[in-house]
């Protein structure tokens, strides 16, 4: 790995990013520690145009999810349709290879891909079908697969530490970090922790010592510490545009102020409000875009902001679990204790009936035409369904979905 010798100066007093080398990593495990499948679209592209793609576990009729007395033992499947027909099923439970958690599957180009560990080793299937097996017990918490390679960031599933790998080699790897961003993050939905900026594969951690954090940027083969003098708190961080951000509390109480190599962004007087614990960073069209969750006063529920550079766009009560900033217009999926209650689209609000949640982030897609909901049942009476321009379609299975997505 090779050192940087850039330094990024901030308007901000008694803050400074610096540049920081790294160790040369080791040259990853031996061809006995990781095996690869290599990676082809061997399963077929999908037809030319836009398809919609959905994924979801299905359970044996009559076994009650909900509740789930057989400790997910059970025999089910995690699978992929397109276009309302199941094109994938992969086998899960106690005699399957995946893990139906919601945040263990992801659809990616067209595919679904599983996660599965048994405490010493990582396998990862496509389409049901193996690629990469490597020595670990990994979450993975991030992936990005381009020109036949597969990027997996994996946090260590029970102790600190995290490694970054392509095709299962360890190229970046730290003993005690501990990952910013998630797949269940709706700040990092599509690809999870691990992001791409200009090409560059990127992601953000932290590290702890005698209750101090370190925060870290990594962006390639550069990884970039945030000193914290002057921070009380760091919420979020992100690389883009090739340059580095964070979302900040300071030690004297303001928040959020968002921090960068062109100064800081005090936005901590657009509202007036009890200290928030999440805010995100987010990029949309060529600006910075903040969401964050708080409590004002005077309003028994909670709040959620939504910020630019230049100050506080709006405001709604309750939750936001997915959002997105196009033209100047905020539009958003608006929960409440999970419950779905409505999506608002190019300025107009769309309520939407009955007891419903989303597994993650991933169950909203946004199309040129409007939002799609991949629905689950909370109540226990209907089947998952999809949503789409005020119409809600059920699907005749008995279980949840995980994602919804668009490609060709």
């Amino acid at each position: 790995m090779k050192t940087s010798n850039r330094t990024l100066l901030l308007a901000l007093p008694a803050i400074m990013i610096a540049i920081h080398g790294c160790d040369p990593l080791e040259n990853g495990p031996s061809r006995s520690d990781t095996e690869m499948t290599t990676i082809e679209e061997d399963l077929g592209a999908a037809p030319a145009g836009k398809h919609l793609y959905v994924s979801g576990v299905s359970f044996p009729e009559g076994y009650d999810w909900r509740r789930d007395t057989a400790y997910g033992k059970v025999p089910c499947n995690i699978f992929l349709m397109r276009d309302g027909e199941i094109i994938c099923r992969v086998a899960a439970g106690e005699e399957g290879h995946a893990e139906t958690a919601p945040d263990r599957h992801h659809i990616i180009g067209g595919h679904l891909y599983t996660e599965h560990s048994d405490g010493l080793q990582t396998v990862i299937q496509r389409d049901g079908k193996e690629i990469l097996r490597y020595k670990g017990d990994e979450t993975i918490r991030g992936m990005l697969v381009r020109d036949g390679k597969i990027l997996t960031l994996g946090q260590n599933r029970y102790s600190r530490g995290f490694a970054l790998r392509s095709n299962g080699k360890i190229i970046f790897s730290s003993g005690d970090g501990e990952l910013l961003g998630s797949w269940s993050d709706k700040a990092y939905a599509r690809s999870g922790a691990l992001y791409d900026d200009n090409g560059t594969p990127c992601f953000s951690y932290f590290t702890e010592k005698d209750g101090k954090r370190t925060w870290h940027f990594v962006d390639g083969d550069e990884d970039i510490v945030l000193n914290s003098d002057g921070v009380a708190a760091v919420y979020d961080m992100r690389t883009m545009w090739r340059d580095h951000y964070a979302v900040a509390k300071m030690s004297d109480g303001r928040a959020p102020v968002v921090i960068s190599s062109g100064g800081p962004s005090d936005l901590s007087g657009s509202l007036v409000a009890a200290a928030s614990n999440d805010y995100r960073l987010s990029a949309w069209e060529d600006r910075i875009f903040i969401v964050g969750e708080y409590r004002s006063f005077g309003y028994t529920s909670g709040m959620t902001g939504f910020w630019d550079e230049d100050g506080l766009i709006t405001r709604i009560s309750n939750d936001c679990r997915s959002f997105r900033y196009m033209e100047g217009k905020l539009d958003y999926l608006k929960t409440s204790s999970g419950k779905v209650l409505s999506t608002t689209f190019g300025g107009r609000t769309s309520p939407i009936q009955g007891d419903w949640c989303i597994m993650t982030p991933q169950c909203l897609c946004w199309t040129g035409d409007g939002p799609v909901l991949a629905l689950s049942d909370t109540g226990g009476k209907k089947s998952p369904a999809i949503w789409k321009d005020g119409a809600c379609d059920e699907l005749d299975l008995n279980g949840f979905l995980t994602a919804v997505t668009t490609g060709n």
